[in-house]
């Protein structure tokens, strides 16, 4: 397993880093995402068929992997920015079923170095929700989300606390259910 930050800069750097420490059979990307459909709730497993990338025109195919656990398949739209509002992910809706930052870096080393790609996503945030918290703006110019720029902000939108809250005890929870569907699947 290896992690570098969010987007697809930094995941295609630590994915290459990777793969060329020692060969691969196969390249999962997993993570948090966000849901872009009304019916894809909270904590609901996304397995991709597909992965896009609207910023770059391209489009990666994924190899199969065969889940014993309940799932959505669809295709996982990666972009360069966090998808901060209802109405970001309406627009992003026609892309895909949900919304993540690093498959498509990490698809196109999978694919440079001629080895299978699957994604795997829980969805954080549903196609409703939005944050108060920009996000974007809190991160650095390689792309990494900066405690303080968060910090910041908190000091300006107070209310935001709870918001930031759930979305960590979510994500600790939404962590431990793609680690279950995980240990749960066949590749």
């Amino acid at each position: 397993m290896i992690a570098n930050g969010p987007g697809p800069s930094l995941a295609s750097a630590a994915a290459r880093e990777a793969l060329a420490r020692q060969p691969f059979h196969r390249v999962l990307s997993v993570g948090l995402c966000g849901g872009l459909h009304p019916q894809l709730p909270w904590n609901a497993i996304v397995v991709a068929d597909s992965v896009r990338a609207p910023e770059t025109g391209r489009e990666f195919r994924v190899a199969e992997i065969r889940p014993r656990s309940p799932h959505q398949r669809g295709t996982v739209v990666s972009v360069d920015r966090i998808a901060q509002t209802p109405g970001e992910k309406s627009g992003l809706a026609i892309h895909g079923i949900a919304v993540e930052m690093e498959a498509a870096g990490v698809a196109a080393e999978a694919e440079r170095a001629g080895i299978p790609f699957c994604c795997v996503k829980v969805v954080s945030d549903t196609a409703g929700e939005g944050f108060a918290i920009d996000f974007n703006a809190a991160r650095d110019q390689s792309g990494r989300v900066l405690v303080s720029r968060i910090l910041k902000q908190l000091l300006i939108k107070p209310q935001a606390l709870g918001e930031l809250i759930r979305l960590a005890r979510r994500s600790r929870i939404a962590s431990k259910t793609l680690g279950d569907f995980l240990a749960d699947c066949r590749y």
